[in-house]
């Protein structure tokens, strides 16, 4: 999701998306320094979140699973949660 309409999607009253209601967020960029900022926003608007130090780049040289992702043909960042 990118990083502008993060907090519309996780806590607007008009543009929430639900289906994240009541879930803890787990954040992930590339090298854990965007995510870090977006999640101290969503815990600053109420809700529970978290990175992953390192970010992705940190995940894949843990060697922790990693998929390709589904093709999306939408607007970047309006894709359903998997």
């Amino acid at each position: 999701m990118p990083r502008p309409v993060l907090e519309w999607s996780v806590a607007s009253e008009d543009w929430r998306n639900t289906e994240l209601d009541n879930r803890e967020l787990i954040l992930v960029c590339d090298h854990g320094y965007s995510s870090i900022l977006a999640a101290s926003t969503l815990v600053e608007l109420g809700r529970e979140a978290g990175d992953i130090e390192g970010g992705f780049a940190a995940w894949r040289a843990a060697g922790l699973p990693v998929t390709t992702p589904r093709l999306w043909d939408g607007l970047p960042g309006m894709a359903p949660p998997d």
